[in-house]
C-alpha cells in the first residue's frame, strides 16, 4: 500500500482553486445563486470531486488507498477554501457551508468510493 501524497497535494490544490475561481467568478453573473443543487455548495462539490481525482489517477486497486487519498485530498481542498475566505469577504459565505474538516473529511470519502465504485463496475 503506497500513497501518492504529490497526488493528494495534486488533486486537493486543483480542485481547490477550481472551487476559488468558481465562488469569484460566479460574483459577478447575476441570478448566479439561484444555481445548483439543493445543499451541494462549490465548497462541498470542490471536497468531492477532489477524492475522485485522486481515486481516477491514483492507478492502484486498492481500495484503502484511494479512500484515505480522497479523505486527504478533500482536506486540503476545504483547507484552501477556508484561507481563502479569511483573505476574499466574497467566499466566507460558500467556505463557511462547508463547515469543519470533518465534513470535508467526509466528501472527501464519498468522492473516492464513488470512483472505486466505477473503477470496478
Amino acid at each position: 500500500m503506497t500513497l501518492d501524497l504529490k497526488l493528494v497535494l495534486k488533486a486537493g490544490v486543483i480542485w481547490g482553486v477550481v472551487a476559488i475561481i468558481l465562488i469569484v467568478v460566479l460574483q459577478f453573473v447575476p441570478g448566479a445563486s439561484g444555481l445548483g443543487l439543493e445543499g451541494v455548495t462549490l465548497a462541498t462539490f470542490a471536497t468531492i470531486f477532489a477524492g475522485v481525482h485522486f481515486s481516477a489517477r491514483s492507478g492502484t486497486n486498492n481500495i484503502l488507498v484511494g479512500l484515505i487519498g480522497g479523505m486527504l485530498a478533500g482536506i486540503l481542498a476545504a483547507l484552501l477554501l477556508i484561507a481563502a475566505a479569511f483573505l476574499l469577504p466574497m467566499i466566507g459565505g460558500a467556505a463557511a457551508n462547508v463547515g469543519t474538516i470533518v465534513s470535508a473529511l467526509i466528501a472527501g470519502v464519498v468522492g473516492a468510493v464513488g470512483m472505486e465504485i466505477i473503477k470496478r463496475v
